[in-house]
C-alpha cells in the first residue's frame, strides 16, 4: 500500500464526518437485492423487507453514507430512522429500495427504525462503528476455540462490550463463547484493534475451507479475463457437461452392473462464482470498513491453476470494490506462510505455493488500498497454523497503519532494487530501518546464472542492503529468498517485521528445456545398467479376468518405441526414441471423450518407495515440455475438476514442472529422441542399491483417431502399459492410476 487509506484517522476519537459520496443505486444494488434473504415485517400484507444482515445487535460503518435497502410496496415513501438521522426514499414499482444513511458518529447502542405505509421494521441494540469481513478459506474459517491463546482470547472479549459477531444467521454480542466458535484471526485482529480504535467493531465471517478463489468471484466478473475465461469458465463447463452426461448414464445403469456405489458427485461449492452468489452478494452493499482475505491454499496445488491466481485475486478485489459500491474498499492480505518444515539441502523448484504468495505480494504492491500481512515467521508444522494470534494481532497492526494511518510499523523489508557487479549481487530493500537476521544466521538467499540452475548464496547485511556471494556462481542474474513451498527464513527489521518470499527473475521454469542432444546426457559407460524387463504375471491375470474389460480399449500400437536406461548415485537415466510423428498432428492438444489428452510424448512413471500408494510421473514431449506430477492411486482422492488443464500448457510447452529434471529433445525426419535425467532426490528417495528392484512403467502416448489412446509399452507392439482409469468413490472424476507396474532391476 502506498499510503494510509484515505478514510483512516489519525486519533482515538470519532473520525471527522465526510461528505457524502454519491452510491450507485442502479443494477447492482438490485442484484445484490435478488439474492439476499430477506427479513419480513409483520403484517406481511404490507411487503416491508429488509436483507438478513440487518438484525438486533447489528454494527452499521462510521463515517460514511450507510446504504438500507430492501423491498416494500411500489411506489410506498419508505422512511429509515436512526441516531437521530433520518433519510426517505420512494420503492420503484417492483418495491425494491434504497436509501443511505447520512454519515454517523461512533456510539450506540440506537435503535434503527424502517417504516412504508402501514409497516414497520424495528432492531434493537443497533452499534455505529467500524464493521470487517473476514473471508477466505479454512485458514480463514478456523474457530478461536482451535488457537494455541484461545483461553487468554476469551478473558479479552469478556471485557469488551463493544464487539459484535456476525456468522451464520445472526448478529451477537461477543462473549467467551460466542467469539470461540468465530474466525480466530478475526478474533485476534479485532482484539488488537480494540486497543487503539475508540469504536465498536463488528465482524462478518463469510469463510468455507477447502475453497478456491474463483468460487469468491462472480463469473461476469471472471470472464473479463481471457486466460481466466478459458481456463476456469470453459474448463468448468466442460466439467459440468461431462457431470450431467455420466449421472444420467449412472441412473441408466442396472444397480448390480455400477462400478459406482454412489452417484458421480458434482463438487459445486468450488464451482465459479458459488460462494460469491451464496455468501458475498447478498452482503453487498453493507458499509464496510474493510476486508481480511486469508485464502490460496487450494490454488496452490499445482500449475497453471497457481499461475492464475493473481488475475483472479485482482478481479476479486475489483468486483468486490464494485459490488460494496466502495472503490475504495481496503483489503489486507494474509499471505499464506511456510508449512512442513524439511531440511533443505539445496534450493528446490519453484513450486506453486510460492507463486500464490508472491501473487499476493504483487497485488498488494500495486494496488491502492491492499495492504500484505507477510506470515512466512508463523507456526509451520502444518497447513492450518494454531499459532493464530500472532497472525491476527499483526493483521490489526497492519490495519491500524495502512487504514487508519496510525504511526505504527506494519512493513517487512521489501526489495528496492538488484544490483550485480561482476560476482557480487546487492539487494537494496525498503522499510529496512535495522535491518538483522533473525536467529544470528542469514540464510534463504540463492543465486542464478543463466542457466537457471539456483545455489545458496552467502549473505552478509550492509546498512539497508544485503551483500550476496555464491562460490558455486561467478556470472549471477537472479536471486530469490525463501521462494519455495518451505524454505528457510531469516531477513527482518528492527520492529521484528519479516520480508515475505521474493524473487528477481519472472522465469515460468527454473531449468531450461534443452532443445538439442547432450553428448553428456548419460553416464560414463561403467554405470550400473538397468535390466529393463519387466513381470508381466500380474498384467496377464488381471487381462484374463476381465478386470479392464469395460474401462479400457486394446489396440496395436503402429509407432514402435525403444528405450535404453543407466543409472548412478545421482539420478537415473533414461533415453527414448520415438518412430514417426515428429511434429505434433494437427489435432494434438484435443482430449477424447475420456478427458485423456492427445500428443505425442513419452512417460516415465515410478513407484520410489514402492508402497503402490503414489507414484511420481515424469513426461517429455515432442516439442520438449518437461512435466512432473505426482499422484496417488488411492480411491479416496477427489481430485480437483481442473487437475486435466494442467496439460495445456504442458501441451504448448510453456511450462516445466520441475526444474530439477533435465531433458535433451531433438526431431529428425524419422521421429524424435529424448534424454532425461532424474535425479533421486527427485523421487523423494536416497540413491538405491545395486540389487534394487523398484515398480516403473515406460510408455508412448501419442496422438490416435479413435475414442482411446494408445499406451505402448517399450519394445513391444501392443499397449500392454496401459494405464485404465480409476474412479474415486462416489466422484467423478476418473483417476488414471497405474493398475500395474513392471519390476526395474537396478544391475550391479
Amino acid at each position: 500500500m502506498k499510503g494510509p487509506h484515505a478514510r483512516g484517522h489519525t486519533n482515538t476519537a470519532a473520525p471527522p464526518r465526510p461528505p457524502a459520496r454519491p452510491r450507485n443505486l442502479g443494477r447492482l444494488a438490485a442484484a445484490a437485492l435478488a439474492a439476499a434473504t430477506l427479513v419480513h415485517a409483520a403484517p406481511a400484507r404490507a411487503e416491508l423487507a429488509l436483507p438478513a444482515v440487518f438484525g438486533d445487535g447489528m454494527v452499521l460503518q462510521r463515517g460514511e453514507p450507510a446504504p438500507v435497502w430492501g423491498r416494500a410496496e411500489g411506489g410506498a415513501r419508505v422512511v429509515v430512522r436512526v441516531a437521530g438521522e433520518k433519510a426517505v426514499a420512494e420503492a420503484a414499482a417492483n418495491g425494491r429500495f434504497r436509501v443511505d444513511l447520512p454519515a454517523l458518529e461512533a456510539g450506540g447502542p440506537h435503535v434503527l427504525r424502517v417504516s412504508a405505509g402501514d409497516a414497520a421494521l424495528r432492531f434493537e441494540d443497533v452499534l455505529v462503528g467500524d464493521v470487517f469481513l473476514v473471508s477466505g478459506q479454512s485458514n480463514a474459517a478456523f474457530a478461536l476455540r482451535g488457537s494455541e491463546q484461545a483461553a487468554w482470547a476469551k478473558k479479552r472479549v469478556a471485557k469488551l462490550d463493544r464487539l459484535r459477531l456476525r456468522k451464520r444467521d445472526a448478529w451477537k454480542a461477543a462473549t467467551p463463547e460466542t467469539a470461540a466458535e468465530l474466525s480466530a484471526v478475526g478474533i485476534y485482529f479485532a482484539l488488537e484493534l480494540a486497543r487503539d480504535v475508540d469504536a465498536p467493531i463488528g465482524l462478518v465471517q463469510r469463510a468455507v475451507g477447502g475453497t478456491a478463489i474463483r468460487s469468491y468471484v462472480s463469473r461476469a466478473a471472471l470472464a473479463r479475463e481471457p486466460a481466466v475465461r478459458r481456463e476456469i469458465l470453459e474448463a468448468w463447463r466442460k466439467y459440468r457437461a461431462t457431470y450431467d452426461e455420466r449421472l444420467a448414464a449412472w441412473k441408466r445403469t442396472p444397480e448390480d452392473e455400477r462400478r459406482l456405489d454412489e452417484p458421480p458427485r458434482l463438487d459445486g461449492r468450488n464451482a465459479p462464482g458459488h460462494l460469491f452468489r451464496n455468501m458475498i452478494r447478498p452482503l453487498a452493499p453493507y458499509a464496510l470498513r474493510g476486508v481480511l482475505w486469508y485464502q490460496g491454499e487450494s490454488d496452490a496445488w499445482g500449475f497453471p491453476v497457481a499461475s492464475l491466481y493473481e488475475p483472479q485475486l485482482r478481479l476479486l478485489i475489483a468486483d468486490w470494490r464494485r459490488r460494496f459500491d466502495d472503490p475504495d474498499l481496503p483489503f489486507i492480505l494474509f499471505q499464506l506462510p511456510h508449512y512442513e518444515p524439511k531440511a533443505v539441502t539445496e534450493p528446490k523448484p519453484m513450486a506453486p505455493w510460492s507463486l500464490v504468495q508472491e501473487a499476493q505480494a504483487r497485488v498488494a504492491e500495486t494496488t491502492s488500498g491492499v495492504a500484505l500481512n507477510v506470515g512466512i515467521d508463523t507456526e509451520a508444522e502444518t497447513i492450518h497454523p494454531k499459532n493464530k494470534r500472532f497472525f491476527g494481532e499483526r493483521a490489526g497492526r497492519v490495519a491500524l497503519g495502512a487504514i487508519y494511518g496510525r504511526d505504527v510499523p506494519h512493513r517487512g523489508p521489501t526489495l528496492e532494487r538488484m544490483r550485480i557487479e561482476g560476482e557480487t549481487v546487492t539487494l537494496d530493500l525498503d522499510h529496512a530501518e535495522g535491518l538483522r537476521a533473525a536467529g544470528g544466521d542469514l540464510v534463504g538467499f540463492a543465486v542464478a546464472g543463466p542457466d537457471r540452475a539456483f545455489h545458496w548464496a552467502d549473505a552478509r547485511i550492509a546498512g539497508e542492503s544485503v551483500i550476496l556471494t555464491s562460490p558455486a556462481e561467478e556470472n549471477p542474474v537472479a536471486v530469490r529468498y525463501a521462494f519455495w513451498d518451505w524454505a528457510p527464513w531469516s531477513l527482518e527489521n528492527a520492529h521484528g517485521l519479516p520480508a515475505g518470499p521474493f524473487r528477481t527473475d519472472d522465469w515460468s521454469w527454473d531449468m531450461p528445456v534443452k532443445r538439442h542432444r547432450r553428448a553428456d546426457a548419460a553416464p560414463a559407460s561403467s554405470a550400473p545398467v538397468i535390466d529393463g524387463a519387466l513381470d508381466d504375471g500380474a498384467w496377464r491375470g488381471a487381462e484374463a479376468s476381465g478386470a479392464f474389460e469395460r474401462v479400457h480399449t486394446y489396440a496395436p500400437a503402429p509407432h514402435p518405441t525403444k528405450v535404453r536406461a543407466l543409472w548412478d548415485e545421482r539420478a537415473l537415466y533414461v533415453a527414448f526414441r520415438c518412430a514417426g510423428q515428429a511434429e505434433p498432428r494437427a489435432e494434438a492438444g484435443k482430449r477424447d471423450a475420456k478427458g485423456i489428452w492427445r500428443d505425442d510424448h513419452v512417460e516415465l512413471v515410478v513407484d520410489a518407495d514402492g508402497d503402490g500408494e503414489t507414484y511420481h510421473r515424469f513426461a517429455v514431449s515432442a516439442a520438449g515440455a518437461i512435466y512432473d506430477a505426482r499422484a496417488t492411486s488411492d480411491p479416496d482422492i477427489d481430485e480437483a475438476p481442473l487437475r486435466m488443464g494442467l496439460l495445456e500448457r504442458f501441451r504448448a510447452g510453456e511450462a516445466a514442472w520441475n526444474g530439477a529434471i533435465e531433458a535433451a529433445v531433438a526431431q529428425d525426419g524419422g521421429g524424435w529422441s529424448v534424454e532425461l535425467r532424474v535425479p533421486w532426490s527427485a523421487l523423494g528417495r536416497e540413491a538405491p542399491e545395486a540389487g534394487e528392484t523398484i515398480p516403473v512403467q515406460f510408455a508412448r502416448r501419442f496422438a490416435e483417431a479413435g475414442r482411446h489412446v494408445v499406451w505402448q509399452h517399450t519394445g513391444r507392439d501392443r499397449s500392454t502399459g496401459a494405464m485404465p482409469p480409476r474412479f474415486n468413490r462416489g466422484g467423478l472424476i476418473e483417476h488414471y492410476a497405474p493398475r500395474r507396474f513392471g519390476a526395474l532391476h537396478l544391475g550391479p
